[in-house]
């Protein structure tokens, strides 16, 4: 949950900059290519990219909640909620 708020605030303090960012992937799948973290990324082993990919999913799910947002609406970023 913390990594996803993250990149709402990001989004969400630079909506034209990401809008274009995110926009230009259209329906690729995002990928973070990372040589020393196979949670968050993933890397390149003889063409096969072994890794959890976390980030490149978390982009991916706000690429989709951008596109579903209405632009004439502020995109809101919530408070995050700390777990107990």
């Amino acid at each position: 949950p913390l990594m996803r708020h993250s990149l709402r605030l990001r989004y969400g303090h630079h909506p034209e900059e990401m809008s274009d960012l995110v926009a230009k992937t259209r329906e690729a799948v995002i990928v973070d290519i990372s040589s020393r973290d196979n949670f968050w990324g993933t890397f390149n082993e003889n063409g096969v990219l072994p890794g959890q990919n976390v980030l490149g999913r978390h982009w991916m799910g706000l690429r989709q909640e951008v596109a579903d947002h209405d632009p004439t609406a502020p995109f809101k970023v919530l408070r995050h909620q700390r777990l107990a």
